[in-house]
Formats: structure tokens, sequence, C-alpha cells
């Protein structure tokens, strides 16, 4: 993918799959990021986030104790770099607990 100007991606376009043309898919930090644009057409809606990776951040706080940090994991997109909904620690735990189940019901 090539980069026309900061924070967007050419990708190919969703609006005409089998055309040659790309479309302008913004990323994170410009102000419509998530969202991909149509250069024949104008047509536009929001990225599909197909892909997605796990970060970790850091979070401050200000609390009755002062400044305090905490961590926590998010799923972001690999092409708009946008966070996507969901909780990739809660997932981990669920993702054990079925194996484990799977595990002891295999073991009967």
């Amino acid at each position: 993918m090539q980069t026309n100007e900061p924070n967007t991606k050419q990708i190919q376009c969703p609006e005409h799959p089998r055309s040659e043309h790309t479309a302008t898919l913004y990323t994170f930090g410009h102000q419509y990021a998530g969202i991909w644009e149509c250069p024949i057409t104008g047509a536009s809606d929001s990225h599909e986030h197909e892909h997605t990776h796990v970060e970790s951040v850091t979070e401050d706080h200000l609390g009755e104790q002062g400044h305090y940090q905490t961590e926590s994991s998010i799923y972001v997109c690999d092409d708009c770099e946008c966070q996507v909904d969901g909780d990739p620690t809660a997932d981990a735990v669920e993702a054990k607990a079925d194996m484990d189940a799977d595990n002891h019901r295999d073991e009967q």
C-alpha cells in the first residue's frame, strides 16, 4: 500500500473490487480515521476491520492518592490503525476456559 499524504493509505476500492483503481483509507490520526473514499464516485463508508492485532496501552488516572497509571490491552485494525471493539484480556480468559472445558470433555 502506498501513502499519499500523512495518515492515509491506498487500498483496493471496496466500492469497485474488480477495478484497478484504489481508494483512500484514512488512518489513525486523521479526522476521518477508519473511513475509506473512492476517488471515482466519491462514495465513502466505514472500513471493515478484518485483520487486527493486540497492543498494550497505558492510561493515566488522577485519584485520591494522586496520579497513577494502568495498562490494558486493546484490539487495533492492521489497516487503519484504529482501536476496534473488544477486550483481548477477556477474550483470552474465555478462550482458555473453552479450551479447558474441551480438554476435560476429551479426557472423559
